[in-house]
């Protein structure tokens, strides 16, 4: 799967993915009609909103939108290029004073279909870019194993699951710039991942744990240059939108709407309200990954910076999310997918195991099919511990094998330790 492949050939197999995707989309959503995704007001009410230049409209209380502002702001901008301004949003009940309301208009929203675009479908783009930027980097670019990884990514369940069942695009958004800034902090390029993963956050909040294994493994001299990357981007992004739009998108951004109450994960079943359910569900997950990057940094030093550890960090990060969620829907499962091929990929070969994990997690949660959603409804903690704890599992093997040489083992050294024939090639879809 090494063997390098020529610019056009790379690009026919970005094209595959692409049709990959749609098929992928088209086949989910052709198990189950509905007339329109779910959570689909909260980000087209802002993007509609602030395409019509009616920022004050973006995001009324009613809405109760826990989308960041920086993906309904580009696709605000595609709406007014493309002339779809006028068209108005489905019902929701949510307008704000002086505002339109919002009530069903001339597009058929009968259709999912349609919905995709010209909205939907643009984290793909960014995803696929964020793909492609973290293999080159990882040194992988340019072979047949990039090509796989795209085309396998394109194929993800809960990928489709972004558009079809939740409308939720802005998390394939903020996935394609985590993995960016993964690449330009490969590349040892401080201040453009600081900016690339400061976007990531101002698009989704779950970017804050991809944030924090990069933050904690930068050289201390440079790692000022990423803060302030981070932070100014930020800043750019969040303050004239914040005075424009009011005090709804900072709850937005803060994913005040983020946590409602369910009973399907462990952490639900405690019981929690409030701040206490909040900090279980949102500091849990980001205390353990910095002391597992600790633990990894002490472990191996400066071989934690090498693409087959930082991508696994990244997994496990985001598989820590899905422990201690206080619901689980399909969409949750698409990150940490993405980063489990991104890992493999950088470890040189797809183990059949990530495979099995995309198509199990599918299955318990698929993005549409109802035999399969009565499974994870009536046995929804197991499903979520199973899905969860070996999806974690799979993210820190990486790191517990290297953690066997202790310092020992060097920068040059990671390399040849994973394509040791009892990690990957045996057990890899690459091996046949």
């Amino acid at each position: 799967m090494s063997e390098p492949l020529s610019t056009v050939r790379c690009r026919v197999g970005w094209a595959m993915a692409t049709v990959l995707l749609m098929a992928s989309i088209l086949a989910w959503d052709s198990f189950y009609w509905q007339q329109m995704p779910g959570d689909f007001n909260e980000s087209a009410i802002p993007a509609f909103a602030m395409a019509r230049g009616e920022f004050h409209c973006a995001y009324p209380t009613a809405n109760q939108s826990s989308v960041p502002p920086l993906y309904p702001m580009v696709a605000a901008s595609v709406i007014a290029l493309t002339g779809l301004s006028n068209m108005k949003i489905p019902e929701s009940g949510a307008a704000a004073r002086g505002c339109p309301s919002s009530e069903v208009g001339a597009i058929d929203w009968h259709s999912p279909v349609l919905l995709l675009w010209p909205i939907g479908l643009l984290g793909w783009p960014v995803l696929l870019a964020g793909f492609v930027l973290v293999v080159r980097a990882s040194g992988w670019g340019r072979t047949k194993l990039e090509v796989l990884g795209a085309c396998l990514m394109a194929c993800i369940p809960a990928l489709a699951g972004t558009l079809i069942n939740y409308f939720h695009p802005e998390d394939l958004f903020a996935m394609g710039l985590i993995l960016g800034a993964l690449a330009a902090h490969l590349r040892r390029r401080w201040f453009a991942a600081g900016v690339l993963i400061g976007l990531a956050c101002c698009a989704k909040q779950y970017a804050v744990l991809a944030a924090l294994p990069l933050l904690v493994v930068t050289p201390s001299r440079d790692r000022w240059r990423l803060l302030l990357g981070a932070v100014g981007i930020g800043a750019i992004v969040i303050v004239p939108l914040g005075i424009a739009t009011g005090r709804g998108m900072f709850d937005a951004l803060l994913g005040t709407n983020a946590t409602p109450v369910g009973s399907a994960t462990v952490v639900a079943r405690l019981g929690l309200q409030g701040a206490a359910r909040t900090v279980v569900s949102r500091c849990c997950p980001l205390i353990l990954a910095a002391i597992v990057t600790l633990w990894a940094q002490s472990r191996i030093k400066t071989a934690v910076r090498q693409p087959v550890v930082l991508t696994a960090l990244l997994a496990t990060s985001l598989a820590l999310r899905l422990v201690f969620e206080v619901n689980t829907f399909d969409y949750y499962l698409m990150a940490l997918s993405v980063a489990l091929i991104v890992a493999d990929v950088a470890a040189g070969s797809i183990r059949l195991e990530t495979i099995a994990w995309i198509l199990a997690a599918g299955t318990l949660y698929p993005p549409k099919f109802e035999p399969l959603v009565l499974v994870v409804d009536k046995f929804p903690v197991p499903a979520q511990m199973l899905v969860a704890l070996s999806g974690l599992a799979l993210a820190m093997r990486p790191l517990f094998r290297l953690s066997h040489y202790g310092s020992a083992v060097s920068e040059t050294a990671v390399e040849a330790i994973f394509r040791a024939k009892d990690y990957g090639d045996s057990t890899s879809v690459t091996s046949f």
